[in-house]
């Protein structure tokens, strides 16, 4: 569902997922979309992890153990 979402948007602009866990194979799907749109951000709720961001090749992680740490990562995100 989240792929044919993302095929049926118009080009242009930002493409944000916010999700939990993505598995490894959706998450390269949604980077392919980096041509489309830019930039790509994948948003992830993951108890597992702390709070944090790092860019990758294709597009920039933003993780948080819940909703607290995700916004206080995308906060220090955006300040750069």
């Amino acid at each position: 569902a989240l792929l044919t979402t993302i095929e049926r948007l118009a080009d242009g602009g930002a493409l944000i997922v916010v999700s939990g866990r993505l598995e490894g194979a959706l998450e390269l799907q949604v980077a392919e979309h980096r041509r489309r749109f830019s930039p790509v951000i994948v948003c992830r709720v993951d108890p597992g992890r702390a709070a944090g961001w790092r860019r990758r090749a294709a597009f920039t992680e933003v993780q948080g153990p819940d909703a607290r740490g995700l916004a206080e990562a995308w906060n220090r995100m955006t300040a750069r």
